[in-house]
């Protein structure tokens, strides 16, 4: 291990850019990933686990912990002392008690998969103010079982590249994962928000949809946790929170920023998100409707919401390689991550197909997608798909998640929790505007009347089943505040 903590400080004494930064990971991969599993083994032997888990997390996240460093650096106008901040999980375990114990009732699931397919779950768990810190590490796949996890992950792995995600492997894994998972919440406390970090290709697992069977039911993880988000690391979880705050805030009223797409293709229930946001403008809200690459605001620090709807992907180690299509043009996530400053932490929804999605077989976990470029950039959540979203879908989420979140003033983990839930029980339709609602709308807005009637009128076309796929309402995860 003492190798291991080495190897997660050199890049940050020696003040190596991200680039250098994964040409050394690279290298060291195999060394990496043999003492976070001499790590796992430490626990028998009493080893203290917060400095297991500041390893597991050095071994996963130390390129985007130089990432969001410099980015941290750059709001607050100065340079800190190369290394410092770079280190700060491998090097203070108590920065992790201190730390889970301001998330409240909070179990974290750091996952970690080995090079030959064995995978391990470390739970680091708030017990409440006046106990200690629950820590807990369940081997999730053997080394007898690595094999034929590794070959139903690859199957799933090869639908989800085409858009289509194997729901028969998806099906097994996510069984596999929540009857130790869901067991393991049952036994020892049921938490009220829980955030996985996950590993390598795990990124790509809808894992908030993880589920347990007995003979006379099926238990989804959301039935018993409210809360359920993600983070690429303990580094962003933790430090990234206060990112924006750095910023000083727009003195321009708050604002909501709709990108739409409108020249993409297939995307036909399009219309009806840009009728929603064109007529909430009408209304008097807020918003700014933009339909070009050229139209983007070049301050965007006084928006409290985004939503992006178009086509999309990520790639988990190229910033470069990760975009968001507008128009004839793309959007980077490296240009997102470096250049937008969201300081008043907005909720993003980004409605386009894999802007969460990870198919990487890396041997160093370097994810760098999306919905963490605009977590880079201050957002406090982002409301990502992890593979091709139906249109009605998208434009449901678009309406319904960020609406949610500020009217109900619950958290955007919350707000999707219970979007999922409409989705798979076949309860959505109640969303939808009443007969009441509609007729209440004043004269002089027959317009308005007309156009959301229309809205309703599609959706109730479809058949209350339509989401309760897998496919259709685990879509969607929540990266960032949960």
């Amino acid at each position: 291990m003492v190798n291991l903590l080495h190897l997660s400080m050199t890049p940050g004494l020696k003040n190596l850019s991200v680039d250098e930064t994964r040409a050394f990971m690279h290298e060291n991969a195999a060394a990496i990933d043999d003492g976070v599993a001499d790590a796992f083994r430490q626990l028998e032997l009493g080893e203290d686990p917060r400095i297991v888990l500041s390893l597991l997390d050095t071994s996963k996240s130390v390129i985007n912990r130089i990432a969001l460093v410099k980015r941290v650096s750059r709001l607050a106008a100065r340079v800190p002392e190369s290394g410092k901040l770079v280190v700060l999980a491998a090097t203070r375990p108590e920065w992790i008690d201190r730390n889970l114990r301001r998330l409240g009732d909070t179990a974290v699931c750091n996952f970690f998969v080995t090079r030959t397919g064995e995978v391990w779950l470390f739970i680091c768990q708030n017990l409440g103010e006046d106990q200690e810190i629950g820590y807990a590490a369940l081997h999730l796949v053997d080394a007898q079982a690595a094999k034929e996890f590794t070959a139903l992950l690859e199957n799933y792995l090869a639908g989800v590249v085409n858009g289509r995600p194997n729901v028969e492997s998806l099906s097994i894994i996510l069984e596999w994962f929540g009857s130790a998972i869901l067991r393991f919440f049952l036994q020892f406390k049921v938490p009220e928000r829980v955030v996985f970090i996950p590993h390598r290709s795990l990124h790509c697992l809808p894992l908030h949809a993880i589920f347990a069977t007995s003979p006379t039911e099926t238990v989804y993880l959301d039935m018993l946790i409210r809360r359920i988000g993600y983070s690429s690391s303990l580094a962003d979880l933790f430090y990234g929170r206060g990112v924006a705050q750095k910023e000083t805030p727009s003195p321009l009223e708050p604002r909501i920023l709709a990108v739409l797409d409108v020249q993409a293709t297939g995307l036909a229930w399009l219309r009806y998100e840009r009728d929603h946001f064109e007529l909430l403008e009408q209304l008097g809200m807020p918003v700014d409707v933009v339909t070009r690459t050229a139209d983007l605001p070049t301050d965007k620090s006084s928006y409290v919401t985004i939503n992006w709807s178009g086509h999309g992907r990520s790639d988990p180690s190229s910033w470069a390689g990760s975009y968001l299509t507008l128009g004839s043009g793309n959007v980077l996530a490296r240009d997102i991550s470096q250049t937008w400053t969201l300081s008043r932490r907005p909720l993003v929804t980004l409605a386009a197909c894999e802007t969460a999605l990870d198919t990487s077989s890396s041997a160093v976990d370097e994810y760098c997608g999306l919905d963490f470029a605009f977590k880079l950039a201050g957002a406090a959540a982002v409301f990502a798909t992890l593979w091709r979203v139906s249109d009605p879908l998208a434009a449901l989420a678009s309406v319904i998640l960020a609406y949610w979140s500020f009217e109900h003033k619950v958290s955007p983990a919350e707000a999707l929790v219970r979007f999922q839930q409409g989705l798979r029980n076949g309860t959505w339709q109640q969303w939808l505007l009443s007969d009441e609602q509609l007729a209440a709308i004043p004269r002089d807005q027959e317009r308005v009347r007309e156009i959301l009637h229309e809205r309703r009128q599609a959706y109730r076309r479809l058949p209350l089943d339509y989401f309760s796929a897998v496919q259709s309402w685990a879509t969607f995860r929540c990266f960032g505040q949960a």
